[in-house]
């Protein structure tokens, strides 16, 4: 019986199902097991992306690490070296871009554009790439979040992507590539216009050259104007389809003499390269996929490096070494997030440095330069750096003026957490203070607050964390009789499960209780709420340019709001936006009930204006950077009038 020959690289598929297997693994954990799973772990692009926010700003963008960075070292010297191998085998986008192209192509709506309108098409990617670095370097965040088709179906359109460029993105993916072969490998994506930068890696280097030698000079000029030409360069390479021999290893190769002209590489081509105008393949969307090959049934026709043997598997290997190769590559150095120096010369040279890990709230540039924010609050401290991968911090100090003891108390972030509002019938609290270990970021403070909310044998209605070693905590609680050992035994637990928006969590715990006293003290219900409550007050469009005869004010008790967390912002950066009269927002505890206070120019609008304004459902809330974000309005108000007060307090504790 005549065996049935294999008309595609089985080598190449299976990489591809693999790492689609891999994904829908991933998307089984972060979907339905509900567990954070890190979609650019190991993404290439966003390593050299954070590559050049590192060159430019001296910064890792987003949560970038060396681990994406050594891939995108690989992935530079695997195109020169080896090809687009990354595009063929391991692309996720690649892979359903070609099989949606291969649909289209079997129902004869697919197409192949050739001539001036392949030629303007290209260029899409080249913008793309230049639009990306030039916001990636301004923000030090990956801007190539807000659209990536494959980060926006993984993460189910998390709060990074932009949801109609993502769309875009996707139906560029889906139905581009179903009427133009490969539509998105081949004019869209900016990672396939650096691919082809890489492969045609000369230009590079010589205009790579050019720009450190003008640094060198004294010539301040940002890496974007580096990208931005490399990108011109690279569209006219591209165009032209350069034929110069490059330091390639390994290619495609056709011996004519033998080849029967049946012309059925040139249809397995997943790219729609003419395979047999060429001898040696050089064609710049040429990612060795092997399809030409493996479709060949003439021995000695086609074949990598040569016709006599095909070696279909050889780009699938050198890919699984370069993969290990890159993991490696990218535990052997570490690339601080953030590294910050504001000390003279000889501060730096006579500075210590003081390390602290786990610090789970510093795991992105934002995170990482908040921190460096309150470090430099702190007297003695000239410089700082975070490597978010370990959730590590690498303090600068001046030993002469801060002990390492006093960083990590000014590293610590005292918290008073509220977690249910005692009623109007209860007249004070008792307070436990508990000494505990293992508890010092923010992700301790929100789990503790869990923890207690769970706690039933008695109400904690709030708790306050304060530094110590151990860290002090005072718990706030009612009046019952307390078994103090039942309450210590309970904080020890070793994990909670908890819902939050519908979801449950599990969230392993180890706290350590070092000692648990009753104290002799109470707290009222009114200063309670007063030390618990955030109080907000600001001021908007001009206030200081009114005079206070023209300004009233509208007063509203507030129902409901989200506990713990400062709110008021998002509220009047929304009406006052809205609303030019609106020139002060307010809110603080009155006694019985939080109070909201709109202040506003009589002459621009009225209280009727405002509270429709703050009765919204949704607020509308725009960010320095230009980022709009919606979001369920947090508050809930009721009328009332200005009598109805029973205290205003002088000050919120």
């Amino acid at each position: 019986m005549k065996r049935k020959l294999i008309n595609f690289n089985l080598f190449r598929l299976l990489s591809q199902l693999s790492i689609l297997g891999i994904l829908f693994v991933l998307a089984y954990d972060f979907f339905i097991q509900m567990n954070y799973v890190d979609f650019e772990a190991y993404c290439p692009f966003g390593g050299i992306m954070a590559l050049g926010s590192f060159i430019e700003n001296e910064s890792l963008a987003c949560s970038m690490t060396s681990k994406q960075i050594g891939m995108g070292i690989i992935l530079f010297v695997s195109i020169i070296l080896f090809s687009k191998l990354f595009c063929s085998n391991i692309c996720p986008i690649g892979t359903v871009t070609e099989f949606i192209s291969k649909q289209g192509r079997k129902l004869k709506v697919n197409f192949t554009p050739k001539g001036i309108t392949d030629k303007a098409l290209r260029i899409i990617k080249y913008a793309l790439l230049a639009i990306i670095f030039y916001f990636t370097l301004e923000t030090s965040e990956l801007f190539c979040k807000k659209f990536d088709p494959f980060y926006a179906i993984a993460t189910g359109f998390n709060d990074d992507v932009n949801v109609w460029m993502a769309i875009i993105s996707i139906a560029t993916v889906f139905v581009g590539s179903f009427f133009i072969r490969m539509f998105w490998c081949k004019y869209a994506c900016p990672l396939g216009a650096l691919s082809n930068i890489f492969k045609n890696y000369w230009a590079f280097i010589i205009l790579a050259f050019i720009y450190v030698i003008l640094l060198w000079t004294g010539v301040k000029l940002s890496l974007f104007w580096f990208v931005l030409s490399i990108s011109i360069i690279g569209y006219i390479q591209e165009i032209l389809n350069n034929p110069i021999e490059k330091l390639q290893l390994i290619k495609i190769v056709r011996d004519e003499e033998t080849c029967i002209d049946c012309k059925k590489c040139d249809k397995s081509c997943p790219q729609g390269i003419p395979v047999t105008e060429y001898t040696k393949v050089n064609h710049i969307d040429c990612n060795m996929c092997g399809e030409c090959v493996s479709v060949c049934h003439v021995k000695g026709s086609i074949g990598v490096n040569q016709p006599k043997k095909k070696l279909v598997w050889l780009p699938t290997l050198i890919v699984a070494i370069l993969l290990v190769i890159g993991l490696f590559l990218g535990k052997q150095f570490k690339l601080p997030t953030v590294n910050i120096f504001w000390g003279d010369g000889l501060q730096k040279e006579y500075s210590e440095t003081f390390t602290m890990d786990n610090l789970r709230d510093v795991k992105c540039y934002g995170s990482s330069m908040s921190f460096v924010e309150q470090m430099k609050q702190v007297p003695g401290v000239v410089g700082a750096a975070t490597y978010v991968d370990k959730h590590r911090v690498k303090v600068l100090y001046d030993p002469q003026r801060i002990e390492p003891a006093e960083i990590k108390e000014a590293i610590f972030n005292p918290a008073k957490m509220l977690n249910i509002e005692p009623g109007l019938d209860l007249d004070s609290l008792v307070i436990v203070n508990v000494k505990v270990n293992n508890f010092f970021d923010a992700y301790d403070t929100y789990f503790m607050n869990i923890l207690l909310s769970q706690y039933s044998e008695h109400t904690v209605f709030g708790y306050e964390s304060m530094y110590g070693e151990p860290v002090n905590l005072k718990l706030f609680m009612d009046q019952s009789p307390l078994i103090l050992n039942n309450l210590k035994d309970f904080i020890e637990k070793d994990e909670i499960i908890f819902m939050e928006e519908g979801i449950e969590y599990t969230e392993d715990l180890n706290f350590e209780v070092v000692s648990i006293d009753l104290l002799k003290e109470k707290i009222s219900r009114v200063d309670f709420m007063l030390k618990m409550f955030k109080a907000y007050n600001a001021t908007c469009n001009n206030y200081e340019n009114y005079e206070q005869r023209d300004i009233e004010t509208f007063r509203v008790k507030v129902l409901g709001y989200r506990k713990n967390q400062q709110m008021g912002a998002h509220l009047r950066n929304d009406i006052a936006r809205n609303d030019t009269g609106i020139v002060r927002v307010k809110t603080y505890y009155a006694g019985d009930y939080p109070i909201a206070e709109i202040e506003y120019v009589n002459t621009i609008t009225n209280p009727e204006n405002i509270w429709n304004s703050i009765s919204k459902d949704t607020l509308t809330v725009t960010y320095t950077n230009g980022y709009v974000q919606k979001l369920k309005n947090p508050f809930q108000f009721e009328k009332i009038r200005s009598e109805e007060l029973l205290i205003k307090p002088e000050k919120q504790h």
